[in-house]
C-alpha cells in the first residue's frame, strides 16, 4: 500500500537575509569572500536578496517541479 500525504491547506515558509543573517550570525567580512549554497531554498527570499546585495550565492529546491516549457522559455528569456 502507498501512502500519501494530503494536505487540505498548504502553508509556505520562507525566510529573508535578514532573518538568517540575524539566525547564524552572519557577517559582511564572511558573506564577501565565501560562496554560499542555500539548500532547501523553497520559497525563501534569501537568495535574491543576498544577490543584491553583492553576495555569490545559488539556491536549490529540489521539491519544486517545472513545467519544461516554462524552463524553456525562461532560458531564452522570453
Amino acid at each position: 500500500m502507498v501512502k500519501q500525504l494530503s494536505l487540505k491547506d498548504i502553508v509556505l515558509l520562507g525566510r529573508t537575509f535578514d532573518e538568517y543573517y540575524r539566525m547564524f550570525d552572519l557577517n559582511d567580512e564572511l558573506l564577501k569572500k565565501e560562496k554560499i549554497l542555500d539548500a532547501a531554498s523553497g520559497v525563501s527570499s534569501f537568495c535574491a536578496q543576498a544577490c543584491a546585495r553583492g553576495y555569490n550565492v545559488t539556491a536549490s529546491e529540489n521539491n519544486i517541479k517545472r513545467d519544461t516549457h516554462f524552463s524553456d522559455r525562461e532560458s531564452k528569456g522570453k
